[in-house]
C-alpha cells in the first residue's frame, strides 16, 4: 500500500464550505489534466488536494456525486453571470449577452465544461432549462414576438447558445461565435 502524500502543517484549519471548494478545485484541475471525467478518481483528488480519500468520500460519498457538484457548481456560476446582465435589455441584446457569459466560462473553464455538459446526464436539468426557456419566452414576448412563436424559438435559441460552447471550444474566436449567434438571432427575430 502506497503510503498518502502528506500535507505541509500550514496551521490552518478550513470551514467545511471552503473544503468543499478546495476539493472541488483539485477535482477541476485533475479533470483538466486527465481530460476525463472517469479517471478523475476521489482517490486522485484526495493526492491532488493533499488528503485522505475517506475526506472526499464524506464529502461527495462517490465518484458522481463529486461530478454532479462540479457541474452544479460551473452552471450555478452561469447562471449568476447571466442573473447578472443588466434590466431592459431587448431580447437580441440579452440573447447575444447569455451567449458572451457562456464564451466567457468557455475560456475560464476550457474542455472541463464541455465535459460536464456532455456526459450522460450533464445537461442543463430540466427546471433549469424550463428556467432559462421560460425567460427567453418573456423578453421575445416583450419584444412583440406573438407568444405561440416566442413559444417555438425560445427552446431553439437556448438549445444554439449552448451549443455555441463546442464552437468557442474547438477554436472558433469568440467573436467569430458571437457574429454567428447574431446571423441566427435574425433568422429568427425577424
Amino acid at each position: 500500500m502506497t503510503p498518502r502524500p502528506q500535507r505541509p502543517a500550514t496551521g490552518r484549519r478550513l470551514s467545511p464550505e471552503d473544503r468543499k471548494a478546495e476539493l472541488l478545485d483539485a477535482a477541476a484541475a485533475t479533470i483538466r489534466a486527465t481530460a476525463s471525467l472517469e479517471a478523475t478518481t476521489l482517490e486522485r483528488v484526495a493526492e491532488a488536494a493533499g488528503c485522505s480519500r475517506n475526506l472526499v468520500y464524506r464529502y461527495f460519498g462517490d465518484h458522481r456525486g463529486l461530478i454532479d457538484a462540479l457541474a452544479s457548481r460551473l452552471r450555478d456560476e452561469l447562471l449568476t453571470g447571466i442573473a447578472a446582465l443588466p434590466a431592459g435589455m431587448s431580447a437580441r441584446e440579452w440573447l447575444h449577452s447569455v451567449t458572451a457569459v457562456l464564451l466567457d466560462q468557455a475560456a475560464e473553464h476550457g474542455h472541463l465544461l464541455l465535459l460536464l455538459f456532455e456526459r450522460p446526464g450533464g445537461q442543463l436539468d430540466q427546471p433549469r432549462r424550463q428556467l432559462i426557456v421560460t425567460v427567453l419566452v418573456e423578453r421575445l414576448v416583450a419584444d412583440g414576438v406573438p407568444e405561440r412563436r416566442a413559444r417555438v424559438v425560445a427552446p431553439i435559441l437556448g438549445a444554439a447558445i449552448v451549443g455555441s460552447l463546442g464552437a468557442a471550444l474547438n477554436g472558433e474566436p469568440h467573436s467569430a461565435v458571437l457574429r454567428e449567434v447574431d446571423h441566427l438571432l435574425d433568422a429568427f427575430l425577424s
